[in-house]
């Protein structure tokens, strides 16, 4: 059965070099960083578009944990 509710990665490689460690604001077309800062309160009133993320360190690898619902970590 096919998941038609599947979405493609998107490779921010080129993008976001230069903004380690930042906070940056995405175009809504995920080519361009419109924004950035040191803090996510630093962003202030440059988020009026796009989505935010933050960026991390690119010499650290990074393996997002998902729980199942219901689950915690002791």
């Amino acid at each position: 059965m096919a998941n038609n509710n599947r979405l493609d990665p998107i490779d921010f490689t080129e993008i976001l070099i230069g903004y380690e460690g930042k906070w940056v604001v995405i175009s809504e077309d995920n080519k361009h960083v419109l924004a950035s800062a040191d803090t996510l309160d630093g962003l202030g009133e440059k988020v009026d578009a796009g989505f935010v993320m933050k960026v991390p360190r690119f010499d650290a690898a990074y393996a997002p944990t998902v729980f199942p619902h219901g689950s915690s970590v002791h």
